[in-house]
């Protein structure tokens, strides 16, 4: 009777080794694999969403320049049409100002340098102003501009911060004793000639809602809704500053030293560099401080010429 022949135990537990290395190595690769694909899945959709975001921000913006260029037209008066090029005269001189459209009530007004804000309730311009007598949109009937804001806050969860409002740094601060708190101030005191108690009131923008078609929502419960005909596909809001009474730091202001700059020479303000920045509260120190850190690289050079000292 012919015998079997014995595997070693020592023989079954290599083996077995092998196999259970076999085994993990096998699932190493797997999860490295599906790693790899949700990590270009995730690649692939964000790739995606991007021009559909550049698309959608290129509408908004088309969206509120196509509002602008409404009530520049409406606000103006065509003395002899043309049938190309027309030239627009303003019909009254409020009409040649943009509308503040952000004041909260009628006793206050919107906080200084904010021009347009996109609010519930609010068109970019009021097509009913009167100016002595005078319709300050002649043409707001052939220029309308329809309420595109919804009652929707950007504060409203979830929430874009009140600060991000305020990068720009054209809002004041809530405290402006801390430089590192950019949070804008709610509200405020103005004053100008003829009024030195002004308030101003500052609340969060509100959501412009598009919908598929380019227009803007105005039932959010239909067009929200899955698998709606027209749905809200991206939303935006804005604010809009006047910057021109600004003055550029990089260039404004001189050395309050009078042996540096005479007094007949800076009386002239030929350029932003004559600019008094004493004028804004700054004192002579501050200035010095303003120049030595804006200008540290020319004040380190020495003038080696003839007339260098």
């Amino acid at each position: 009777m012919p015998l079997t022949p014995r595997v070693s135990t020592k023989n079954k537990g290599f083996a077995l080794i092998i196999a259970l290395a076999f085994v993990a190595l096998l699932t190493l690769v797997i999860v490295s694999f599906l790693g790899m694909s949700s990590k270009n899945l995730a690649t692939s959709r964000s790739e995606s969403a991007h021009p559909q975001a550049m698309e959608s921000a290129g509408f908004a913006s088309r969206q509120i320049i196509q509002d602008l260029l409404s009530e520049i037209r409406a606000g103006s008066i065509e003395p002899a049409p043309q049938a190309t090029s027309p030239i627009l005269y303003p019909a009254t001189p409020f009409s040649a100002m943009p509308s503040r459209i952000s004041a909260e009530t009628n006793t206050t007004v919107p906080p200084p340098n904010l021009v347009k804000q996109s609010r519930f309730g609010k068109a970019a311009y009021a097509g009913t102003l009167l100016f002595s007598g005078q319709p300050v949109y002649p043409q707001a009937g052939a220029y309308p501009v329809p309420q595109r804001t919804s009652g929707i806050s950007t504060g409203s969860a979830p929430a874009v911060a009140a600060q991000r409002w305020n990068n720009p740094l054209l809002l004041p601060r809530a405290k402006p004793a801390s430089p590192s708190d950019i949070t804008p101030a709610s509200s405020g005191t103005l004053r100008f000639a003829g009024n030195n108690n002004q308030q101003w009131q500052w609340n969060v923008p509100d959501w412009v809602y598009l919908r598929a078609d380019g227009t803007n929502s105005v039932n959010f419960s239909k067009d929200l809704a899955p698998g709606a005909a027209n749905p809200v596909v991206s939303r935006y809001a804005f604010q809009m500053y006047d910057v021109g009474g600004l003055l550029d730091a990089n260039v404004a202001g001189y050395d309050p030293d009078p042996l540096v700059v005479g007094g007949s020479v800076a009386s002239r303000r030929g350029s932003i560099g004559l600019a008094d920045l004493t004028q804004t509260g700054l004192t002579a120190a501050h200035l010095k401080q303003l120049l030595a850190f804006r200008n540290e690289a020319t004040l380190a050079e020495k003038d080696s010429g003839p007339f260098g000292h």
